[in-house]
C-alpha cells in the first residue's frame, strides 16, 4: 500500500498546516486558514496576512465581512466552514479557488483525535 502523505508530524499545529497545503492545493485557493470563533489563527497555508483572513473568516460568520477586510484578496470569493472539534468549534476559511463544504471536516478532526491529552 503507498504512503499518500509524504510529509506529516505528531505535532496538531503542524499537521493542520500541512493538511492546509494540500487542501489548498486541491482547491486551487489563495490562502487557507484555521481559526477560533473570535478569528484566532490557528494555522494556515498561504498568503498574504493569514491572520487577517482568519479574522475575515469569523466576520463573515456573524455577517459583518466586506471585501476590505482582506485586502488585495478582496475581489476573490472567500467560504467559510465551521468545523465542529470536541473543545471548540474551528472556522476553516478558503480565500480564492472552489469551495468544497465539509471535505475538511473528517481531516481535521482526525488531526485533533489524534493528539495526546495534556
Amino acid at each position: 500500500m503507498n504512503e499518500r502523505r509524504t510529509t506529516r508530524s505528531h505535532d496538531p499545529v503542524t499537521a493542520l498546516s500541512l493538511f492546509l497545503v494540500a487542501e489548498r492545493s486541491r482547491r486551487a485557493a489563495q490562502v487557507m486558514t484555521l481559526g477560533t470563533l473570535d478569528g484566532r489563527l490557528v494555522a494556515s497555508s498561504g498568503g498574504p496576512d493569514p491572520s487577517r483572513v482568519a479574522a475575515a473568516g469569523s466576520l463573515k460568520l456573524r455577517g459583518l465581512a466586506s471585501p476590505e477586510l482582506l485586502g488585495d484578496l478582496g475581489d476573490l470569493p472567500f467560504y467559510v466552514t465551521v468545523l465542529h472539534d470536541k473543545d471548540e468549534p474551528l472556522v476553516l476559511t478558503c480565500v480564492g479557488g472552489s469551495d468544497l463544504p465539509g471535505a475538511a471536516e473528517p481531516h481535521v478532526s482526525r488531526i485533533l483525535a489524534s493528539v495526546e491529552p495534556s
